[in-house]
């Protein structure tokens, strides 16, 4: 099979010089490479092991969020004893449980009002 590429001859010496340099180059980057696919290799395989720990409670702004009202919406609830909430040290966190009822218990009224 012919080479894509002619090989340069004796007297193409600084052709030649060129070449091996841009070969040089390649095979450096190639390298660069390697190292990289294999620090990725071992952070995916990291992420990929590392246990999955579900979060069990809710800051007010995460609860608000979660459940599309405001901040004073969540506290009006909390006031209102429609969701529960404990307090951790200076924060107040609401459990998913407790978010989970309350969704329940909205749910089940909407439907039978709506029946």
């Amino acid at each position: 099979m012919p080479a894509l590429y002619p090989l340069p001859t004796a007297g193409d010496g600084d052709q030649a010089l060129a070449i091996r340099r841009q070969v040089a180059e390649l095979a450096r980057q190639t390298e660069v490479l390697a190292e990289t696919a294999r620090k990725l290799a071992a952070q995916v395989t990291e992420l990929v092991e590392r246990p999955v720990v579900r979060q069990q409670a809710l800051s007010i702004d995460a609860a608000a969020e979660s459940l599309s009202v405001s901040r004073n919406g969540v506290y009006h609830l909390l006031t209102t004893g429609q969701l529960v909430s404990a307090k951790v040290g200076t924060r107040r966190l609401i459990p998913l449980t407790a978010i989970e009822a309350f969704l329940a218990t909205a749910t089940a009224t909407t439907d039978e009002q709506a029946g």
